[in-house]
Parts: structure tokens; sequence; C-alpha cells
């Protein structure tokens, strides 16, 4: 997960983007509160009642970001009249929303781990 939270700001720092997309904003908001909950699965690991709602937290995020992902494509595709300089920020901001997915799906993947693990140890 960390390594594809290094990717996204490597690659922002690579393209000098003067602006951010809110919709990547937003999507690593998601992630952020992906990681908190993920955080408080961990604080409570020997309760197993506290941590599947921690996991149910967790997925609701996951489906919001979801969500908002395809909406962020969705404008990025549609926002200008294609062009090369346009095609080429479309690339760039499409490798960006990749690697926050994946990041996310990570994120996700952990928080389901730490559920196993409790449900193992109840």
């Amino acid at each position: 997960m960390l390594n594809m939270i290094k990717a996204v700001s490597s690659r922002i720092g690579l393209y000098k983007f003067k602006t951010l997309e809110q919709s990547a904003v937003d999507l690593v908001e998601y992630l952020r509160l992906i990681i908190e909950e993920t955080e408080k699965m961990i604080r409570k690991l020997g309760s197993k009642k506290i941590v599947e709602e921690h996991s149910k937290t967790v997925h609701k995020i996951k489906n919001e970001a979801e969500l908002q992902l395809l909406v962020a494509l969705g404008e990025l595709y549609e926002s200008h009249p294609a062009s090369p300089d346009r095609n080429l920020y479309i690339l760039m901001w499409t490798q960006i929303y990749d690697r926050i997915e994946q990041a996310l799906e990570k994120a996700e993947f952990l928080a389901n781990t730490i559920e196993g693990i409790s449900i193992k140890n109840a």
C-alpha cells in the first residue's frame, strides 16, 4: 500500500501538475479514512464485534471510493475536446487514478486480513 502511495506522489511530481484534480484529492481522502478504520481494527483486535463494525465501514468507504473513481474517469474523458495535449493529460491522470485504486484495494485487503485474524482468534 505504501508503495502505491509513493507511486502516486512520484507521478504527480514527475508530471509537474500545477493543480490537482479534485476527484484525486477526494479519492486519497477515502484512502485515509480506510487506513484510519484499519488502525481502529488493529487497536480492537480482541473484540470481534468491533472489528466487524470497522470492517463494514471500510467496505462502505471502498464502495463510495469506487463510485467516485468512475465519476472521476468519466469527467476526465468528457471534459474537453480531444487534442494531443489533452490526450497526454488524460493518460497521466489515468495512471495516477490507477495507482490510487490499487492503494485502495490493498487497504481493503489489509482490513479483510485483520478481520480474518480477529474471527480466527475469537
